[in-house]
Protein backbone atom coordinates (compact mmCIF):
# COMPACT_ATOMS: atom_id res chain seq x y z
CA UNK A 1 0.00 0.00 0.00
CA UNK A 2 0.67 4.13 -0.15
CA UNK A 3 3.14 4.99 2.41
CA UNK A 4 1.59 7.65 4.71
CA UNK A 5 3.01 11.43 5.46
CA UNK A 6 4.89 11.13 7.86
CA UNK A 7 6.03 7.46 8.08
CA UNK A 8 9.37 6.61 7.06
CA UNK A 9 9.35 3.61 4.70
CA UNK A 10 11.18 1.59 6.36
CA UNK A 11 9.15 1.32 8.74
CA UNK A 12 5.78 0.61 6.96
CA UNK A 13 7.41 -2.47 5.30
CA UNK A 14 7.60 -5.03 7.89
CA UNK A 15 7.38 -7.98 5.71
CA UNK A 16 11.29 -8.75 5.17
CA UNK A 17 11.04 -8.95 9.26
CA UNK A 18 11.53 -12.13 9.92
CA UNK A 19 12.21 -12.63 13.89
CA UNK A 20 8.89 -13.01 15.86
CA UNK A 21 10.01 -10.44 18.98
CA UNK A 22 11.05 -7.38 16.22
CA UNK A 23 7.95 -7.80 14.55
CA UNK A 24 5.64 -7.75 17.20
CA UNK A 25 7.75 -4.37 18.31
CA UNK A 26 7.41 -2.71 15.10
CA UNK A 27 4.35 -4.29 13.70
CA UNK A 28 2.83 -2.81 17.17
CA UNK A 29 4.79 1.27 16.96
CA UNK A 30 3.79 0.89 13.06
CA UNK A 31 -0.30 0.41 14.36
CA UNK A 32 -0.43 3.32 16.99
CA UNK A 33 1.11 5.61 14.15
CA UNK A 34 -1.46 4.80 11.75
CA UNK A 35 -4.02 4.60 14.41
CA UNK A 36 -2.69 8.59 15.30
CA UNK A 37 -3.36 9.27 11.14
CA UNK A 38 -6.60 8.34 11.10
CA UNK A 39 -5.83 5.11 8.87
CA UNK A 40 -8.45 3.05 10.43
CA UNK A 41 -8.56 0.44 7.13
CA UNK A 42 -4.03 0.60 7.20
CA UNK A 43 -4.43 -0.72 11.18
CA UNK A 44 -6.94 -3.32 10.67
CA UNK A 45 -5.15 -4.88 7.88
CA UNK A 46 -1.64 -4.39 9.46
CA UNK A 47 -2.83 -6.18 12.78
CA UNK A 48 -4.19 -8.86 10.33
CA UNK A 49 -1.75 -9.86 8.64
CA UNK A 50 1.00 -9.20 11.71
CA UNK A 51 -0.64 -11.69 13.78
CA UNK A 52 -1.05 -14.46 10.82
CA UNK A 53 2.58 -14.06 10.48
CA UNK A 54 3.36 -14.66 13.92
CA UNK A 55 1.49 -17.39 14.58
CA UNK A 56 3.32 -19.20 12.35
CA UNK A 57 7.01 -17.67 13.56
CA UNK A 58 9.11 -19.66 16.34
CA UNK A 59 8.96 -17.76 19.24
CA UNK A 60 5.22 -16.24 17.75
CA UNK A 61 3.10 -17.25 20.52
CA UNK A 62 5.00 -14.89 23.11
CA UNK A 63 5.00 -12.01 20.65
CA UNK A 64 1.70 -12.43 19.87
CA UNK A 65 0.75 -11.69 23.39
CA UNK A 66 3.07 -8.49 23.63
CA UNK A 67 1.42 -7.84 20.06
CA UNK A 68 -2.23 -7.71 21.53
CA UNK A 69 -0.93 -4.86 23.60
CA UNK A 70 -0.18 -2.83 20.58
CA UNK A 71 -3.42 -4.11 18.39
CA UNK A 72 -5.52 -3.52 21.38
CA UNK A 73 -4.34 0.07 21.89
CA UNK A 74 -4.59 0.89 18.18
CA UNK A 75 -8.16 0.07 17.93
CA UNK A 76 -8.79 2.08 21.34
CA UNK A 77 -6.92 5.01 19.25
CA UNK A 78 -9.41 4.49 16.05
CA UNK A 79 -12.31 3.75 18.33
CA UNK A 80 -12.91 0.75 17.49
CA UNK A 81 -13.62 -0.48 21.15
CA UNK A 82 -15.21 -4.14 20.58
CA UNK A 83 -11.85 -5.38 18.92
CA UNK A 84 -10.22 -3.21 21.66
CA UNK A 85 -11.89 -5.08 24.23
CA UNK A 86 -11.27 -8.50 22.95
CA UNK A 87 -7.60 -7.78 22.34
CA UNK A 88 -7.45 -6.72 25.89
CA UNK A 89 -8.98 -9.56 27.45
CA UNK A 90 -6.60 -12.02 25.19
CA UNK A 91 -4.14 -10.06 26.68
CA UNK A 92 -5.16 -9.99 30.64
CA UNK A 93 -5.36 -14.03 30.27
CA UNK A 94 -2.02 -14.90 28.38
CA UNK A 95 -0.64 -12.40 30.75
CA UNK A 96 -1.38 -14.00 33.73
CA UNK A 97 -1.74 -17.56 32.49
CA UNK A 98 2.83 -16.61 31.10
CA UNK A 99 3.52 -15.25 33.91
CA UNK A 100 3.74 -11.27 32.45
CA UNK A 101 1.88 -9.26 34.56
CA UNK A 102 3.20 -6.26 33.14
CA UNK A 103 1.06 -7.24 29.78
CA UNK A 104 -2.06 -7.83 32.19
CA UNK A 105 -1.49 -4.13 33.73
CA UNK A 106 -1.95 -2.83 30.21
CA UNK A 107 -4.84 -4.74 29.33
CA UNK A 108 -6.63 -4.11 32.70
CA UNK A 109 -6.26 -0.11 32.18
CA UNK A 110 -7.80 -0.22 28.79
CA UNK A 111 -10.70 -3.25 29.82
CA UNK A 112 -11.83 -0.35 32.38
CA UNK A 113 -11.68 2.60 30.12
CA UNK A 114 -14.17 0.68 27.74
CA UNK A 115 -15.92 -1.07 30.43
CA UNK A 116 -16.85 3.01 31.25
CA UNK A 117 -18.01 3.96 27.77
CA UNK A 118 -20.21 1.23 27.15
CA UNK A 119 -21.77 1.49 30.88
CA UNK A 120 -20.63 -1.89 31.92
CA UNK A 121 -21.77 -3.37 35.32
CA UNK A 122 -19.50 -1.15 38.01
CA UNK A 123 -18.76 -4.00 40.46
CA UNK A 124 -17.17 -6.08 37.50
CA UNK A 125 -14.69 -2.45 36.66
CA UNK A 126 -13.91 -2.36 39.93
CA UNK A 127 -12.55 -5.79 39.69
CA UNK A 128 -10.73 -5.26 37.08
CA UNK A 129 -9.38 -2.24 39.02
CA UNK A 130 -7.90 -4.78 41.74
CA UNK A 131 -7.08 -7.12 39.42
CA UNK A 132 -4.84 -4.16 37.92
CA UNK A 133 -3.10 -3.51 41.20
CA UNK A 134 -2.74 -6.92 42.08
CA UNK A 135 -0.87 -7.52 39.01
CA UNK A 136 0.69 -3.79 39.08
CA UNK A 137 2.48 -5.01 42.36
CA UNK A 138 3.81 -8.29 40.90
CA UNK A 139 5.50 -6.61 37.86
CA UNK A 140 6.72 -4.32 40.80
CA UNK A 141 5.85 -1.12 39.68
CA UNK A 142 6.39 0.52 42.67
CA UNK A 143 6.11 4.10 41.01
CA UNK A 144 2.64 3.14 39.57
CA UNK A 145 1.04 2.57 43.11
CA UNK A 146 -2.20 4.58 42.86
CA UNK A 147 -2.35 4.08 39.50
CA UNK A 148 -5.34 1.30 39.87
CA UNK A 149 -7.04 3.37 42.56
CA UNK A 150 -7.30 6.14 40.20
CA UNK A 151 -9.60 3.96 37.95
CA UNK A 152 -11.41 2.79 40.79
CA UNK A 153 -11.55 6.19 41.82
CA UNK A 154 -13.09 7.23 37.74
CA UNK A 155 -15.54 4.05 38.40
CA UNK A 156 -16.80 5.83 41.87
CA UNK A 157 -17.49 9.07 39.69
CA UNK A 158 -19.32 7.14 36.78
CA UNK A 159 -21.86 5.63 39.64
CA UNK A 160 -21.78 8.73 41.48
CA UNK A 161 -20.68 7.47 44.62
CA UNK A 162 -18.83 10.41 46.52
CA UNK A 163 -18.62 8.26 49.92
CA UNK A 164 -16.16 6.13 47.72
CA UNK A 165 -14.27 8.83 45.79
CA UNK A 166 -13.22 10.36 49.07
CA UNK A 167 -11.74 7.12 50.28
CA UNK A 168 -9.73 6.80 47.54
CA UNK A 169 -8.84 10.20 47.26
CA UNK A 170 -7.43 10.30 50.68
CA UNK A 171 -5.76 6.67 49.55
CA UNK A 172 -4.50 8.66 46.08
CA UNK A 173 -2.53 11.75 48.06
CA UNK A 174 -0.45 9.46 50.11
CA UNK A 175 0.34 7.42 46.60
CA UNK A 176 0.78 10.48 44.13
CA UNK A 177 4.20 9.72 42.35
CA UNK A 178 4.54 11.31 38.97
CA UNK A 179 2.81 8.66 36.79
CA UNK A 180 0.03 8.56 39.00
CA UNK A 181 -0.29 12.59 38.06
CA UNK A 182 -0.01 11.85 34.56
CA UNK A 183 -2.85 9.76 34.35
CA UNK A 184 -4.93 11.92 36.81
CA UNK A 185 -4.55 14.32 34.36
CA UNK A 186 -5.55 12.18 31.47
CA UNK A 187 -9.04 11.26 33.14
CA UNK A 188 -9.41 15.13 34.02
CA UNK A 189 -12.72 15.23 31.58
CA UNK A 190 -13.95 12.44 33.97
CA UNK A 191 -13.20 13.84 37.47
CA UNK A 192 -14.62 17.55 36.80
CA UNK A 193 -17.80 15.18 37.34
CA UNK A 194 -17.51 15.39 40.85
CA UNK A 195 -16.32 18.88 40.79
CA UNK A 196 -19.94 20.29 39.32
CA UNK A 197 -21.94 17.71 41.67
CA UNK A 198 -21.10 20.67 44.42
CA UNK A 199 -20.96 23.16 42.41
CA UNK A 200 -17.27 23.89 42.18
CA UNK A 201 -17.42 25.08 38.72
CA UNK A 202 -14.64 26.72 38.88
CA UNK A 203 -12.24 24.13 40.50
CA UNK A 204 -13.74 21.78 37.13
CA UNK A 205 -12.11 24.08 34.69
CA UNK A 206 -8.44 24.65 36.89
CA UNK A 207 -8.76 20.43 36.41
CA UNK A 208 -9.24 20.55 32.45
CA UNK A 209 -7.03 23.35 31.84
CA UNK A 210 -4.26 21.55 33.83
CA UNK A 211 -4.57 18.48 31.25
CA UNK A 212 -2.06 18.96 28.90
CA UNK A 213 -0.89 15.35 27.50
CA UNK A 214 -3.99 13.50 25.59
CA UNK A 215 -4.68 10.34 23.32
CA UNK A 216 -5.77 11.40 20.46
CA UNK A 217 -7.42 14.51 19.05
CA UNK A 218 -10.61 13.20 19.15
CA UNK A 219 -10.51 13.01 23.19
CA UNK A 220 -8.91 16.88 23.00
CA UNK A 221 -11.73 18.06 21.04
CA UNK A 222 -14.15 16.33 23.67
CA UNK A 223 -11.98 17.95 26.37
CA UNK A 224 -12.53 21.52 25.24
CA UNK A 225 -16.24 21.69 24.73
CA UNK A 226 -16.08 20.27 28.36
CA UNK A 227 -14.09 23.04 29.10
CA UNK A 228 -16.84 25.45 27.64
CA UNK A 229 -19.45 24.35 29.51
CA UNK A 230 -17.72 24.52 33.16
CA UNK A 231 -16.51 27.97 31.76
CA UNK A 232 -19.60 28.79 31.14
CA UNK A 233 -20.97 27.41 33.95
CA UNK A 234 -18.75 28.91 35.80
CA UNK A 235 -19.43 32.47 34.46
CA UNK A 236 -16.61 32.67 32.24
CA UNK A 237 -18.14 33.59 28.95
CA UNK A 238 -14.81 34.43 27.00
CA UNK A 239 -13.27 31.13 28.11
CA UNK A 240 -16.75 29.33 27.47
CA UNK A 241 -16.48 30.76 23.76
CA UNK A 242 -12.78 30.13 23.41
CA UNK A 243 -12.78 26.93 24.29
CA UNK A 244 -15.81 26.32 22.11
CA UNK A 245 -13.83 27.99 19.19
CA UNK A 246 -10.69 26.07 19.52
CA UNK A 247 -13.31 22.81 20.04
CA UNK A 248 -14.52 23.18 16.65
CA UNK A 249 -11.23 23.85 15.25
CA UNK A 250 -10.33 20.67 16.66
CA UNK A 251 -13.13 18.53 15.21
CA UNK A 252 -12.94 20.14 12.09
CA UNK A 253 -9.40 18.81 11.81
CA UNK A 254 -9.56 15.45 11.94
CA UNK A 255 -10.77 12.08 10.73
CA UNK A 256 -13.76 10.49 12.79
CA UNK A 257 -14.44 6.95 11.54
CA UNK A 258 -17.76 4.85 11.49
CA UNK A 259 -17.68 2.68 14.81
CA UNK A 260 -18.85 3.18 18.53
CA UNK A 261 -16.05 4.93 20.04
CA UNK A 262 -15.43 7.68 17.56
CA UNK A 263 -19.66 7.80 17.78
CA UNK A 264 -19.23 8.43 21.58
CA UNK A 265 -16.83 11.11 21.47
CA UNK A 266 -19.02 12.96 18.70
CA UNK A 267 -21.70 12.48 20.75
CA UNK A 268 -20.28 13.87 24.25
CA UNK A 269 -18.74 16.77 21.81
CA UNK A 270 -21.91 17.55 20.81
CA UNK A 271 -23.71 17.44 24.33
CA UNK A 272 -20.75 19.36 25.94
CA UNK A 273 -21.02 22.11 22.88
CA UNK A 274 -24.78 22.25 23.37
CA UNK A 275 -24.90 22.49 27.23
CA UNK A 276 -22.23 25.37 26.83
CA UNK A 277 -24.33 26.94 24.18
CA UNK A 278 -27.56 27.08 26.36
CA UNK A 279 -25.50 27.93 29.70
CA UNK A 280 -24.43 31.34 27.81
CA UNK A 281 -27.50 31.97 26.06
CA UNK A 282 -26.03 31.60 22.71
CA UNK A 283 -27.02 30.12 19.22
CA UNK A 284 -30.15 28.23 20.49
CA UNK A 285 -30.59 26.58 17.61
CA UNK A 286 -27.38 25.06 17.39
CA UNK A 287 -27.64 23.96 20.53
CA UNK A 288 -30.89 22.20 19.69
CA UNK A 289 -29.48 20.72 16.63
CA UNK A 290 -26.37 19.43 18.26
CA UNK A 291 -28.51 17.42 20.45
CA UNK A 292 -31.03 16.50 17.86
CA UNK A 293 -27.88 14.80 16.67
CA UNK A 294 -26.89 12.80 19.00
CA UNK A 295 -26.98 9.32 17.98
CA UNK A 296 -28.02 7.54 21.34
CA UNK A 297 -24.08 6.37 22.33
CA UNK A 298 -22.38 8.91 24.58
CA UNK A 299 -21.31 6.38 27.24
CA UNK A 300 -22.11 7.39 31.08
CA UNK A 301 -19.60 10.43 31.41
CA UNK A 302 -21.54 13.51 30.18
CA UNK A 303 -21.35 15.28 33.31
CA UNK A 304 -25.14 17.02 32.29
Amino acid sequence: GTVPEGVQPFMFDVKHVDEAGALSEIAGALSLVLAAKGKYREVRDLIERTSQRLSNMPGGDVALIHFHQWAGFACWIVGDYEECRAFERSAVRDGIESGRPAVSVFGYTLLISIGLAFGDDLDELYQYAEGRREQERRAGYLAANGVSKLQALVCAVAAGDDATCSAIEHELEREMSEITRIFVEQASTELAMRDAWNGKFSDAVARISATSRNVSQHDESVRLYALAMYSAAAGDRSGALAAAKAAGKTMGGITWCQNKGHQMLRNLAGVYEALALMILGEEEDRAHSRLAAVDGFTGPLVGA
